[in-house]
């Protein structure tokens, strides 16, 4: 910025201010009114701006009763930590960093930052109480009892929580990391990562983010919409998923009891080591599946191919093409299956393998279906958990 346009910039904040000044209410008893010097000082600070920055830390106890389980942590914090431990208080540490006009300013604004308590019959409410002036980020840790339920409003800009018995996040951004959630997660989330690692069950609410999900005990319930990732891996109970623009892959599911059911808009989706009942219903996305044991499987595409890696031992097999070929011809000679053609458009592969046992369907519209080989290579199938099919 050049001297002509600085004076300019001045130029309109002196008159910007005369104006408000002229228009201004009277001041009120107690209160200055219009003078050359604070119009001076008004100016020279909206072109300084706020450059002095104070720091301060304060930690406190919160003491709780028997009768409180939940704890809720509210308002503008920029960054919100919860470590679960074997403790009857709650100690929270609150690190303010604070940007003035002044030095003393902002030392004054950071002081004035606190973390406000307050106690309903079941709950302890922490929340942020800034000062109008200024301009101050925040940042609490927090040691709680793990027996608690955590819930976050929004607010936080990342936030990261350890160890308690659930947690409930309503509508927030930013980075999201749980770990060790004894029971319930329910997040509800808008861009960011969250990564969620070992809990009892999980309800995930998502748009235009990513998800990276090991290890949960009971069931999973996720929604993204908007774009982004997914990324599930040792799932214990039951999936329900449904997706628009998400690249889905699910590891290592070996040990899935299920059933899981998926339903995808564009994106892709990738199963690895699936062994329980699944229904997949996917349009505009591209489908890869590897299949650790027979199972019951309901398989609906449209507009795009389908890669199937058939599981080893006896499962019967009734696929329909529509627009599409059924491919490759020597796979399909090899398992034993039967492949049918009623017209141009319409390819049918069926039949029984190594005696039958439960039947995977397939119907594909505008879309190829392949009958994938596993991977025989030394431990090609590691991390689907399968073992090389000969």
């Amino acid at each position: 910025m050049g001297k002509r346009e600085l004076l300019l910039v001045v130029c309109f904040v002196v008159v910007g201010v005369v104006v408000y000044q002229a228009t201004a209410k009277d001041p009120a008893p107690g209160e200055r009114g219009f003078s050359l010097g604070r119009l001076i000082e008004a100016a020279r600070r909206e072109v300084g701006g706020q450059r002095a920055v104070a720091e301060v830390t304060t930690t406190s106890t919160h003491k709780l009763t028997a009768e409180i389980t939940e704890l809720r942590i509210t308002g503008p914090i920029s960054e919100v930590e919860v470590q679960g431990e074997e403790r009857a208080d709650v100690e929270s540490t609150l690190f303010v960093n604070s940007r003035a006009y002044t030095d003393a300013e902002a030392r004054q604004y950071a002081q004035d930052s606190m973390l406000v308590a307050d106690q309903t019959a079941s709950a302890l409410i922490l929340r942020m109480q800034f000062p109008q002036p200024g301009r101050q980020r925040s940042t609490v840790k927090l040691k709680v009892p793990a027996r608690l339920h955590i819930r976050v409003e929004p607010g936080p800009g990342s936030l990261a929580v350890r160890k308690v018995a659930a947690v409930e996040i309503a509508g927030t951004r930013g980075e999201v990391k749980l770990s060790q959630i004894a029971g319930r997660i329910q997040v509800s989330h808008r861009g960011g990562e969250v990564t969620i690692e070992d809990a009892g069950s999980l309800d995930f609410n998502g748009r235009a983010g990513s998800l990276k999900l090991t290890g949960v005990r009971g069931d999973t319930s996720i929604k993204m919409d908007g774009g982004g990732e997914i990324s599930v891996t040792n799932l214990a109970g039951s999936l329900d998923l449904e997706s628009r623009n998400t690249e889905v892959t699910l590891e290592n599911l070996d040990s899935t009891r299920g059933p899981i059911r998926i339903n995808s808009i564009a994106g892709s989706v990738t199963l690895k080591g699936l062994k329980s009942e699944a229904r997949i219903d996917v349009r505009n996305a591209e489908v890869k599946i590897v299949m650790a044991a027979p199972a019951p499987g309901a398989i609906y595409t449209e507009n795009d191919r389908v890669s199937l890696t058939p599981p080893p031992g006896g499962f019967n097999l009734d696929a329909l093409v529509i627009d599409g070929e059924i491919t490759p011809t020597e796979r399909i000679s090899q398992l034993g299956l039967r492949a049918t053609r009623e017209n141009d458009k319409e390819a049918r592969v069926v039949g029984a393998v190594n005696g039958g046992g439960p039947t995977i369907t397939v119907r594909s519209t505008r879309g190829d279906l392949e009958l994938a080989v596993r991977d025989e290579k030394p431990g090609a199938d590691k991390a689907s958990g399968t073992p090389p099919q000969k």
